[in-house]
């Protein structure tokens, strides 16, 4: 009897060939199949793809049979499988089922530019931990509509790189899938859940993120100039995909207001803020700024 194990095609199914050797005295039929002692009633014959029954398939003498089983072994080591005959023959083997994949959403990014707001770029990585490659089929996310979570299944035709009908991804190997369309627009400060499922039946990568609010800010750049050390200049975004124009009304670095120049900033524009503040003895540091703003309808 032989066993292939093979997590490169599937964590989900594996393949046994039975034997009814050529010296054998008498013909056989078979009863069960077992892996781990775990019974495994029906499978397909790869000889013709029918779905059969193990109990009542007959081996003539010198005749064997190859049968697809379906089952979960990816968190098995060197399962045993064994079959029983009417007769009371036994046969089993052991194989390496080496079937661990470790698949990660590395980043979710959502594209703030496009004032449709339905694009994101999703990142997956497969670590070099993992013992085969995958083939990326299915990106899902899950959402609440109001009442209940539905799912989303992201459309890979239209995904930069495709992964219709499937994306290999290698060992060590990471991909950032760009235009991923969905109306998460619809769906503010919501968070969601991120799934990449594999054809091999891998457990999927999955990520949870928070969409953008209905304002989305962003400090496109800021000027520290060394001949003027009291004082610095913040230029602010306010997102195409912002449902509004927007008053910045100030502007506080380490807990102190360094700008209280309000200014209206519309859908889609930037505006320059003076700022004043001590930051000679922050050089080489990091520096927050918090914005205090509101939405202008």
């Amino acid at each position: 009897m032989q066993v292939q194990f093979n997590a490169t095609a599937s964590c989900r199914k594996f393949n046994v060939t039975i034997t009814n050797n050529a010296e054998s005295a008498i013909n056989l039929t078979l009863t069960k199949l077992y892996i781990n002692l775990q019974s495994i009633g029906t499978a397909k014959r790869l000889s013709d793809g029918q779905n059969v029954s193990i109990s009542g398939i007959d081996l003539l003498i010198g005749q064997s049979v190859s049968l697809q089983c379906l089952y979960d072994w990816e968190t098995l080591s060197n399962p045993e499988v064994l079959v029983e005959t009417l007769e009371g023959y036994y046969g089993n083997a052991t194989a390496n089922a080496t079937a661990s994949v470790l698949l990660l959403i590395t980043n979710v990014a959502f594209n703030e530019t496009n004032p449709n707001a339905n694009e994101m770029s999703i990142t997956v990585s497969n670590s070099t931990a993992s013992s085969t490659a995958v083939d990326v089929t299915d990106i899902v996310v899950t959402y609440n509509n109001g009442t209940v979570n539905q799912d989303y299944h992201i459309n890979g035709s239209n995904t930069s790189p495709h992964f219709a009908p499937y994306y290999t991804l290698g060992i060590n190997k990471t991909v950032k899938f760009d235009h991923c369309i969905w109306n998460w627009g619809d769906f503010r400060n919501q968070t969601v859940t991120i799934a990449v499922n594999v054809t091999q039946g891998f457990t999927p990568a999955t990520k949870t993120v928070k969409t953008p609010s209905s304002l989305v800010l962003e400090i496109t750049d800021l000027n520290f100039n060394l001949n003027g050390t009291s004082h610095f200049l913040a230029k602010i975004a306010n997102m195409p995909v912002s449902l509004g124009n927007t008053s910045v009304i100030n502007i506080k670095v380490k807990g102190t207001q360094a700008s209280n120049a309000s200014q209206l900033v519309p859908i889609g524009e930037e505006r320059i803020f003076n700022c004043t503040f001590d930051w000679r003895s922050f050089r080489g540091k990091v520096l927050t700024l918090l914005l205090n703003s509101q939405m202008v309808k």
